[in-house]
């Protein structure tokens, strides 16, 4: 992005176009990285269920009790290692939401509180939020929550039934699901609560030339 060192006051909206530009670019590139991500869960996802189908065809049976101890620990790998996909995406997420923000903050300074009917879109620096209860990626983080507790559910079933523990296969599937939220929720709070002081501002001072030391 631009350097804003050493600016002056006539010089702010060049810079701070420059700046908007540049949140611009890195928005696209977080948007194809997530898009990325969201593949690489997919192919993740979808990874024990083609070995099963291997082993479903020698075998002939679906049945889960009789399912290989080994593909019962792929899918519990697999449910362990989709929570890690699942972070970068949220943090992809929150990164993105992050630029829009400044890119926001962008426009109010050129609106300059004139509420311009020019500007369509967004002008404050504390929208959008970080969690938004039943928006696209409330759903799209929920449903990579439900994967990855299912698949730790089904693992959990599979290796326990030998002790007839079965039972704790479900409880560890609803706990996987609620740590995924717990996590989402707090680290929107937390990124909710450093942008609370003051939000995104850009104030003339704050990219000004220092003034030169005394002698």
């Amino acid at each position: 992005m631009a350097n804003h060192d050493n600016l002056g006051n006539q010089d702010l909206a060049k810079f701070l176009i420059e700046e908007y530009k540049g949140l611009l670019e890195l928005d696209k590139a977080r948007n194809e990285r997530f898009d990325r991500l969201v593949t690489l869960f997919l192919s993740l996802a979808g990874a024990p269920w083609a070995l099963y189908v291997l082993v479903i065809k020698d075998k002939g049976t679906f049945a889960l009790t009789e399912m290989p101890q080994l593909i019962a620990w792929i899918f519990l790998l697999v449910g362990l290692l989709g929570f890690l996909v699942v972070t970068m995406c949220i943090q992809t997420k929150f990164l993105i939401t992050l630029y829009m923000r400044a890119v926001n903050a962008i426009r109010a300074h050129f609106d300059a509180g004139k509420k311009s009917k020019a500007l369509r879109l967004p002008t404050s620096g504390k929208v959008p939020p970080y969690f938004e209860k039943g928006s696209y990626n409330f759903y799209a983080a929920l449903g990579m929550a439900v994967v990855n507790a299912s698949y730790v559910s089904l693992a959990c079933y599979r290796l326990l039934s030998q002790w007839q523990w079965k039972w704790l296969g479900m409880v560890a599937g609803v706990v996987w699901v609620i740590i995924h939220y717990w996590y989402y929720v707090s680290q929107a709070a937390g990124r909710e609560m450093r942008d609370k002081e003051g939000g995104l501002e850009f104030l003339g001072s704050a990219v000004q030339s220092k003034p030169k030391a005394a002698k």
